[in-house]
């Protein structure tokens, strides 16, 4: 009963449908690739947290969220993955059910991750991970048909995550995993109001990887081609440009700029 309940709320979301469609044809088009890769599966089940007194929005139940991954094990191929001890980086694309599906809604919403390795040792292993992606929320203000929804009013939305897995292996192509896992959800302020959304969550999920799987990775023996400047120093200057919305709905939205030199 467990699998199929699990299986209905995925299919009534017609973004993991789009998802599991384009893993299809990566599958048919592509053996390599569907082989490089590792493929997983969680489901998360926490709260949403009112951070502040004055939202005035119900939390009838609980949160809960499904999300897809695919990603890939590192070996040193670039200098940057030494460092860092050869992490394992993807994609992740997730759907979050706040608690309130009246007032708050769902979001959608698809991140790049990276896995950074905590500790390793034999069959187990524990990573701390971040991911900043976008959502796309059912749910925003309205004065008159949403007023109580005052912690979103876009429908695109920044949404970062931090978090870590304890994982387990069962064999040389599945792993179990289980963690905790800190998201928010806001636009930073280009509409008001913007209180955004942030919940707490537990997982639990499956990885498979195609080809054998090692929590434990040997780096690869890469030569990296040496600068071709002897120069230590060089000048960096930055140019962005954004809009801000006035502290009320429906105020004026003034454009900000962004000058960096270093």
């Amino acid at each position: 009963m467990a699998a199929i309940f699990f299986i209905v709320r995925i299919m009534k979301h017609r973004l993991f449908i789009i998802f599991l469609f384009i893993l299809t044809c990566s599958h048919m088009q592509g053996q390599e690739f569907w082989q490089q890769h590792q493929w997983g599966i969680d489901y998360l089940g926490g709260r949403t947290i009112k951070h502040r007194p004055n939202m005035v929005f119900d939390l009838p139940r609980g949160l809960w969220s499904i999300s897809l991954e695919m990603g890939k094990q590192t070996r040193g191929e670039y200098p940057w993955e030494k460092p860092l001890h050869y992490p394992r980086v993807g994609w992740i694309a997730s759907v979050i059910d706040y608690g309130n599906p009246v007032v708050l809604g769902q979001s959608y919403s698809i991140s790049p991750f990276v896995d950074y390795p905590l500790w390793r040792r034999g069959f187990f292993s524990v990573d701390g991970r971040f991911a900043m992606g976008v959502a796309f929320n059912t749910k925003t203000f309205h004065p008159e048909n949403n007023p109580l929804n005052n912690a979103i009013s876009s429908r695109f939305n920044m949404h970062p995550e931090l978090g870590m897995n304890f994982k387990f292996q069962l064999s040389d192509h599945w792993l179990i995993r289980t963690g905790t896992l800190i998201s928010h959800q806001s636009n930073s302020k280009f509409k008001q109001p913007n209180l955004g959304i942030n919940s707490i969550q537990l997982r639990f999920g499956v990885v498979y990887a195609p080809s054998t799987l090692d929590i434990k990775p040997e780096a690869q023996k890469t030569t990296y081609p040496k600068p071709t400047t002897q120069r230590k120093w060089h000048p960096i200057v930055q140019l962005g440009r954004g809009w801000k919305e006035d502290k009320t709905f429906g105020s004026p939205i003034y454009p900000v700029f962004h000058l960096r030199t270093g």
